[in-house]
């Protein structure tokens, strides 16, 4: 039998082996955005090749095995019995933390530890129950690596571990350290020391299985994410960091109560049934989730926001609260996303011509409905359609369609729009602006200032806050600062949709293969703004498919098209139709809630806060969410 350590020397020399080529080759370093460093390079990466095969080792084995186990295991051990093992083996870890506090000279932590161990030993009944955390004597997770990171000691490279996930050089030396510092191995032979050390790590792996998995399912390339986590994580640790409790020029945009729309329960995105359709010509199998609601009144249709997953948070959030209400749901990603349009689309399709992409949803939709009703035939006949963002543009288009009579079968009794931009190309720079604030602020300061704001988020978003249900916490940040993290998020999402449009049929216009992911591919497509890719990508994609067009057309004359504005007359009186707007959404213009209210008439309403998406956590906002799909069911 191959020890644990032969088993990942086997995995690291196979990985290396079959992956590390597939990322080799030249590349062109293009310049970093201002701001992004931190994100787009946390740590030097001369081993990027390797990591990456490794990092699509890891992610197919957490879907396709530990998942699967940890489901079961959360399936056959009740909660308060895998959070007791948690317990325990986090207690038996006492001797690692009593040792490295002391090394960097924390007496008062390495006391705190020291507590903590004797009154869960004896109270805590040898560990199962935290009974220091109830009596608010509070826990200090040191290790080696954070001690050797102490001491001056820099990370050194990126590093990612064959089942262990990601680290650096410094701390898969701190790992080896660690090893030895478990009272496991000092009180148990060395077989049952290995059977118990496997049992909690089964149980660490089930207890985080849902997230990771979810993790991995909605990120289209999850790599340089896991990188950034990991070294901005880390540092955190190291530095002790703590979020300033007065923080100056606390104001976030109120867009961002938007993370506050979360499930109840943390895998319920996965409680869904996906499936996978084949639409004639499509690159790709089409996927769709689907909520079934036994007994009910009416199928939802959810449509998200640029860039949004059917499996994100947000989606998965209104799918709990109207299955909760007796509907069925079912959730596309947005046509923005490659979770969508390699699914719609013919190859060489470039997503982004919003009425274009309304047609491929609409014969997407024809398939997946046809699809969900045969699974489900007893299903309500009622159809509603619900859309956000960009998804509510969609949605307008799709109404637009049925009012002018072109729908054909696609009905629905009701479609809700929230929070639409009128003039997407307006939207679009705005968001440009926002990703480009730190270029604002002084050269010197630029990328100390970006990273002691991710420092801020890092310190708050913990796997272990996750699970213990605390839910997300908003940290202290200026305006400036919060509407910075929206464009870099947003600017994120166009990374992964350009890359993989060019990865299906390359235009030229990026430097770096597309089909060889790696750093300066990233750094490249980060720098590529919406504008730039409507301009340099979008327009002569048009104009490519419509020869007969003005080679002048303008960007501007092809965004007219797209606008609000433009909608059919016949939009007027078309009574299915309901828009939420909130009047401070960054992405309107001063004149866009006044012309909505007079073209959509008391179908329009209007909340005087919210930012963009961001009230929709809020309980009598999603009453009237409620209230307004109800009309489908009378």
């Amino acid at each position: 039998m191959l020890s644990g350590r032969h088993v990942v020397r086997v995995l690291a020399g196979t990985c290396a082996l079959l992956m590390s080529v597939a990322f080799a080759g030249e590349c062109v370093e293009p310049a970093y955005p201002p701001g992004t460093q931190v994100y787009a390079e946390p740590l030097p990466d001369p081993l990027e090749g390797f990591n990456r095969g490794v990092h699509v080792f890891n992610k197919v084995l957490y879907q396709h095995l530990a998942y699967p186990i940890g489901a079961s295991v959360d399936f056959l051990v009740p909660d308060p019995l895998q959070r007791g093992l948690r317990n325990a083996g986090h207690n038996m870890l006492y001797p690692m933390r009593l040792v490295n506090t002391c090394l960097q000279g924390k007496w008062s932590q390495a006391w705190d530890e020291t507590k903590r161990f004797g009154v869960n030993s004896t109270v805590g009944v040898l560990g199962f129950r935290d009974q220091a955390t109830l009596w608010d004597i509070p826990s200090h997770n040191e290790d080696f690596g954070q001690t050797f990171g102490y001491y001056g000691i820099g990370p050194g490279f990126f590093l990612n571990l064959p089942l262990l996930g990601p680290s650096t050089g410094r701390d898969a030396i701190g790992l080896v350290l660690d090893y030895p510092f478990d009272l496991v191995r000092w009180i148990f032979p060395s077989g049952t020391a290995t059977a118990i050390n496997s049992a909690r790590m089964v149980n660490v792996y089930s207890m985080h299985a849902a997230t990771l998995r979810l993790f991995f399912d909605v990120q289209e390339d999850s790599y340089a994410v896991t990188r950034a986590g990991y070294a901005l994580r880390r540092e955190t640790q190291i530095a002790d960091y703590q979020p300033p409790p007065d923080f100056a020029g606390n104001n976030p945009d109120q867009t961002m109560g938007y993370v506050m729309l979360q499930p109840k329960r943390k895998d319920y995105a996965l409680q869904g049934c996906t499936r996978r359709l084949r639409l004639a010509g499509a690159v790709e199998k089409l996927p769709y989730t689907s909520w079934h609601c036994p007994h009910d009144r009416g199928v939802l249709v959810i449509l998200p926001g640029i860039g949004g997953h059917r499996l994100s948070a947000g989606v998965a959030a209104l799918a709990e609260l109207f299955v909760g209400d007796g509907w069925s749901v079912i959730a596309l990603s947005s046509s923005f996303t490659p979770d969508f349009f390699l699914g719609a689309a013919p190859a060489g399709y470039l997503p982004g011509n919003f009425r274009a992409d309304t047609a491929l949803i609409s014969e997407a939709l024809r398939t997946v409905l046809a699809d969900y009703r045969r699974h489900y035939p007893d299903s309500s006949s009622t159809q509603a359609l619900m859309g956000i963002s960009l998804g509510a543009l969609n949605t307008l288009y799709l109404a637009e369609r049925e009012a002018r009579g072109e729908a054909g079968e696609l009905s629905f009794a009701q479609y809700l729009a929230i929070n639409p931009p009128v003039d997407p190309l307006y939207a679009l720079r705005r968001i440009d602006e926002f990703f480009a604030i730190p270029a604002s602020w002084p050269e010197a300061e630029r990328e100390a200032c970006s990273r002691e704001l991710l420092h801020r988020m890092a310190s708050l978003l913990t796997l272990d806050e996750q699970q213990e249900g605390q839910g997300f916490k908003m940290p202290p940040m200026t305006l400036a600062e919060s509407r910075f993290l929206i464009g870099l998020n947003m600017r994120l999402e166009l990374v992964e949709t350009l890359i993989a449009s060019q990865r299906v049929a390359n235009m030229g216009v990026l430097r770096n293969d597309p089909n060889k992911r790696n750093s300066a591919l990233e750094v490249e497509a980060l720098g590529t703004g919406y504008e730039d890719y409507a301009r340099f990508y979008m327009l002569p994609y048009l104009l490519r498919q419509n020869p007969s067009a003005e080679p002048s057309q303008s960007l501007e004359k092809m965004a007219s098209g797209l606008s609000l504005r433009s909608l059919d007359s016949r939009m007027r009186d078309f009574a299915k139709v309901t828009i939420f707007m909130n009047r401070n959404d960054f992405l309107l213009r001063d004149d866009d809630a006044a012309w909505c209210g007079e073209f959509f008439g008391e179908r329009a309403v209007f909340y005087p806060v919210g930012g963009h998406l961001g009230n929709m956590a809020q309980p009598d906002y999603q009453a009237a969410m409620r209230k307004v799909l109800d009309r489908a069911r009378h």
